[in-house]
C-alpha cells in the first residue's frame, strides 16, 4: 500500500469485507481494512470473527477447485501423483497455540472458530462426486486439538460410505491428548504432520512451541501404529541456531518413524513476534527484507551463526533420508499390500532422486 500497489488490505477474515467494499459501501464504514486517503493509512475497527453459522452460510459450490499437481508430488503414499485429484478443504479458523513464528493469530486470533461436521463432510461429499477429489489436505492450523469434533467427522465420512484419503496438521501437544485414531484412519485419514520445527529444547521455548521435546516420539509411535502415516515440518536457521544443532537435529530425526518431512528455512512474516525480534535486531540477509519473491520458507533469509552453504548441505541431508534403507523398509512395512501405496511410494522414490541428481 506504500507502494500504491494496491487500493485496499483486508485485516482477518475477509468475507464480509470484500463484500461490502463490492458492494460500494463507503470505505470508512467497512470494518477490517486499511486503505490510504490523503497519502496517509487508514485503519478502520476490526470486523467481529464470523461465527460457526456465518461459516456452515459460505457456499462451498462456490470456491474454485484447483489440482494442487505440484504439491502432490511430495506425498509418498496413498494415491499416486499421476492418479491423484487433490484439493484444500478448511474445518476451522484460528489456533490455540503461539508459534513465533506463525502469522495464524495475527489473521484468525486464537480463538478457534469450527464449522459443523455436517458441513464439512458435505463439502468433502460435494469435492468427490462432482471433482473425484480422492486426497484433500485440511489446512485447519491444529486439527486435532478438538477430539470430539475431529471423531464425528470420521464417523460421518464413515456413515455416508464417502471413499477419500485425507492427511491433517496437528501440534505435538494436541496429538498427545488425542485418543482416538482408529476413527481417524477407518474414515480415510492417511497422514498427521506435526510441527517438530527442531530438537532443540532451548530454540522450541524460544519458539513459543510449549512442548518437550521427549514427547514427541511416542506420539510419533502411537501415530504410526494405527497405520497412519507420519509427516513432519522441520525449520532451520534459526538466529541462534549452531551446526552442533544441525547435526543434533539429523539424528534425532532419523530415529523417527516419519513418512514425510517438510525441511524449510525459518522466515519472518510480517504481525509475527519472529519478525520483530529480526527487524529490531537487524538479522535480515542482504536484500531479504520485506522481499516477498524470497520469502517462501525455501531461501534462508536471515543471518546466522552457520553458513549458507553448510545449511544448505544440511538440507540435502535430511532429504537423502528418503534414499536410506532404513526409510525404505520401514515405508513397505506401512504400506503393505496396498497398491495404491505401492505405486505412490515408487513415484515418490523416482521423484526424489531426480530432483536430488539436478542439485
Amino acid at each position: 500500500m506504500l507502494e500504491d500497489i494496491v487500493d485496499y488490505v483486508v485485516l482477518g477474515e475477509g468475507e464480509r469485507a470484500l463484500f461490502e467494499l463490492m458492494s460500494g459501501v463507503d470505505t470508512a464504514s467497512v470494518n477490517g481494512i486499511a486503505y490510504k486517503k490523503n497519502g496517509k493509512i487508514i485503519t478502520n475497527p476490526p470486523n467481529n470473527r464470523l461465527s460457526t453459522v456465518d461459516l456452515d452460510a459460505i457456499d462451498f459450490t462456490k470456491i474454485h477447485y484447483k489440482n494442487y499437481e505440484r504439491f502432490a508430488m511430495h506425498i509418498p503414499h496413498s494415491i499416486p501423483y499421476s492418479e491423484m485429484h487433490f484439493a484444500n478443504i478448511v474445518g476451522s479458523r484460528g489456533c490455540w497455540n503461539d508459534c513465533s513464528f506463525c502469522p495464524s493469530k495475527t489473521i484468525w486470533g486464537r480463538r478457534i472458530t469450527y464449522r459443523t461436521p455436517k458441513n464439512v463432510v458435505d463439502e468433502l461429499e460435494f469435492l468427490v462426486t462432482k471433482h473425484n477429489v480422492n486426497y484433500a489436505f485440511f489446512a485447519d492450523d491444529d486439527f486435532l486439538v478438538n477430539g470430539a469434533w475431529d471423531q464425528s467427522i470420521a464417523t460421518e465420512i464413515i456413515r455416508r460410505g464417502i471413499h477419500i484419503r485425507y492427511y491433517v496438521m496437528a501440534s505435538v501437544r494436541s496429538a498427545s491428548r488425542f485418543s482416538n485414531y482408529e476413527a481417524l484412519k477407518t474414515s480415510g485419514c492417511a497422514e498427521i504432520t506435526l510441527g517438530l520445527e527442531t530438537a532443540n529444547q532451548t530454540i522450541l521455548n524460544n519458539l513459543g512451541k510449549n512442548y518437550e521435546i521427549q514427547m514427541i516420539t511416542p506420539v510419533a509411535n502411537e501415530i504410526v501404529s494405527h497405520g497412519i502415516h507420519l509427516g513432519l515440518y522441520y525449520m532451520m536457521r534459526y538466529p541462534e541456531q549452531t551446526i552442533e544443532d544441525l547435526e543434533e537435529d539429523y539424528y534425532f530425526i532419523e530415529n523417527l518413524p516419519f513418512s514425510r518431512i517438510r525441511p524449510s528455512f525459518i522466515t519472518p512474516y510480517p504481525g509475527t513476534r519472529l519478525y520483530q525480534e529480526v527487524e529490531q535486531k537487524g538479522l535480515w540477509l542482504d536484500d531479504c527484507r520485506n522481499n516477498w519473491q524470497v520469502m517462501t520458507c525455501d531461501r534462508p533469509v536471515l543471518k546466522t551463526h552457520v553458513s549458507i552453504d553448510d545449511l544448505l548441505e544440511a538440507r540435502e541431508k535430511i532429504i537423502r533420508l528418503y534414499l536410506s534403507e532404513n526409510y525404505h523398509t520401514r515405508m513397505c512395512n506401512l504400506i503393505g499390500n496396498d497398491a495404491l501405496s505401492q505405486k505412490a511410494f515408487l513415484e515418490f522414490q523416482t521423484y526424489i532422486r531426480k530432483n536430488l541428481t539436478k542439485n
